[in-house]
């Protein structure tokens, strides 16, 4: 922009040097140098804009946090320009003003809530609003961890400010549950591992489950009902099918052999054998499984003796547990047992029922 003025100073004294010898009447001349000035004054004041509008305000403390701005639906130019200035984002309104009409079309500004920084420059701000570069609060935020049962998800957001009882409630709510095209009982199953951001304003109770079930829906595979109904299974039976994998293991390799020996075991009339069952059935379980709770009928979640599948799930399931159910391995195991080592997480699968004793026999081994 320098070299602009420059040159076009230069181009005024060679024209005036060059009107004195061509013998020009004063009166053009007077004319002619209006002229020139008028253009140089438009480009020192166009350099001059250019440079404050990608200078940050000098008044601006730059330590200051950064603040929210809204640009209102249909507020005029005028009205945005005196609110920054008020603000302290920038110092003169109608040079604002002026920038703006020269370098944009204001109507294509968009409202919205911003964030604008101390250092943002005029230019910035006015590109931020241009491109729609708006800025939303988070209020919440919140993970819910794969397996993790319906007591813990509404401990979670009872710690984060929401109502036990009302959760609870709405948990069992079957008007609220077929609100959410769910058959089941309760609500556990469908309440989606993974992290939750909502901004501006925190939901309700109703409105974050209605959230967390929602985002269930979408991850489901798009062939996951089909797949359902060749397997002849309810969805509320594939989602407890998918909590016992879920809780049997955490490697994602074992969860289709996991899954193939559920469907075995249901198909041949034996009880599942699932201890993760029998202890969520046992209300404030403090981790010791005895051979009374084994043997225990009135637990409906016992599946040492009761044959089928539990009444509920145990716990919400993640994505790759809910796949394995419409995917499960065909190997012809029907028993699997921890392998020996502390550290241990693996399992080792058997097809029959002397085979699984070895492989028990070894861990009690290592065990004792």
């Amino acid at each position: 922009m320098g070299k602009r003025v420059v040159y076009a100073f230069m181009n005024y004294f060679a024209f005036f040097a060059d009107s004195q010898k061509r013998g020009l009447k004063p009166l053009k001349k007077l004319f002619f140098s209006l002229v020139i000035l008028v253009i140089l004054s438009c480009l020192l004041g166009f350099a001059l804009l250019t440079v404050w509008s990608q200078t940050s305000f000098e008044g601006q403390d730059l330590s200051l946090q950064p603040r929210d701005f809204i640009l209102k639906e249909k507020e005029s130019l005028h009205s945005l320009s005196e609110r920054l200035a008020r603000d302290q984002f920038i110092n003169h309104s109608f040079v604002f003003k002026v920038f703006v009409r020269l370098k944009y079309d204001y109507k294509s500004f968009q409202a919205g809530r911003y964030l604008f920084l101390a250092e943002d420059t005029p230019e910035m701000l006015a590109e931020k609003m241009l491109k729609g570069d708006t800025y939303n609060e988070v209020v919440l935020k919140i993970t819910l961890p794969e397996g993790f049962s319906l007591s813990q998800v509404i401990e979670r957001l009872r710690e984060n400010g929401y109502d036990q009882t009302e959760l609870e409630r709405l948990s069992q709510d079957q008007d609220f549950l077929t609100e959410l095209n769910l058959s089941s009982s309760s609500i556990e199953g469908y309440l989606y591992p993974s992290t939750y951001i909502f901004y501006n304003q925190k939901p309700s109770e109703k409105e974050i489950y209605t959230e967390i079930v929602k985002k269930f829906f979408s991850e489901l595979s798009k062939n996951y009902l089909k797949r359902l109904e060749v397997l002849g299974l309810s969805l509320e039976e594939s989602v407890i099918i998918a909590s016992l994998i879920e809780k049997e293991t955490s490697l994602e390799e074992e969860k289709p052999l996991i899954s193939e020996v559920i469907f075995n075991r249901l198909k041949m009339g034996m009880t599942l054998g699932i201890d993760a069952s029998v202890s969520y059935g046992i209300k404030d379980f403090n981790g010791n499984l005895t051979h009374k709770d084994l043997r225990n009928k009135e637990n409906l979640y016992n599946t040492r003796v009761h044959k089928g599948l539990p009444p509920s799930s145990i716990c919400n399931p993640s994505k790759t547990s809910l796949e394995a159910v419409i995917n499960p391995s065909q190997e012809g195991y029907l028993y699997y047992v921890l392998k020996p080592g502390a550290s241990q997480k693996s399992h080792q699968f058997s097809k029959s029922l002397s085979e699984h004793n070895k492989h028990v026999k070894k861990l009690l081994k290592k065990i004792n």
